[in-house]
């Protein structure tokens, strides 16, 4: 890669001053209220706890495509398509980057029956049409039900570890979101 497939610093900047409509911390939004009572509605349904994932938008790419099981030659990893810091850091392109860093935190924890919520903006080239954003909001909602240990911690007889990454990431498919929740849009 080249200088010119990173971001500059003023580009970089607005993307990371952009508000993020699901953090309370940014200031109320109806975004919010809907994500509530999603969490609300399946905390009250399986009974587990909930935990927030949310951390800088700033990701390395690792645990963007790699630890999520893309291949070095997906078209995805495309500078048309990702917004690159550096050849090792980008701005995510979904909250799935959240997933493999916070399942290792379940090491040796049983009995932990719980709700992982990593909302936020992800960062995108694709903007096609008038319909596509290039910064939607996105939440990725995934249960870890008590008795199953994270990837890399399982015993005999035990699930495979690949079940408790993305589906893309087990290479299920090219296509569809990643999240059990879908996007919301901001209009521009």
């Amino acid at each position: 890669m080249s200088h010119a497939d990173f971001l500059t610093p003023d580009q970089l900047s607005r993307a990371l001053n952009m508000r993020d409509l699901t953090d309370p911390a940014q200031g109320g939004h109806a975004v919010q209220a809907l994500l509530g009572a999603v969490v609300s509605a399946l905390q009250t349904e399986w009974g587990s706890t909930v935990r927030y994932v949310r951390n800088s938008p700033i990701v390395p790419v690792r645990e963007n495509y790699d630890r999520l099981g893309y291949d070095a030659g997906d078209v995805t990893r495309a500078r048309r398509y990702t917004r690159y810091i550096s050849p090792t850091v980008m701005l995510r392109r979904h909250t799935s980057a959240e997933l493999p860093v916070a399942l290792e935190d379940y090491a040796g924890r049983t009995g932990v029956d719980e709700l992982i919520v990593a909302p936020g903006l992800v960062y995108r080239r694709d903007v096609v049409d008038r319909s596509h954003v290039g910064e939607p909001h996105q939440v990725d909602l995934w249960r870890r039900p008590a008795g199953r240990r994270p990837h890399g911690h399982l015993g005999p007889g035990q699930r495979d570890p690949q079940q408790d990454l993305p589906r893309r990431a087990r290479g299920a498919g090219d296509g569809g979101d990643l999240s059990a929740a879908g996007e919301t849009k901001r209009n521009s």
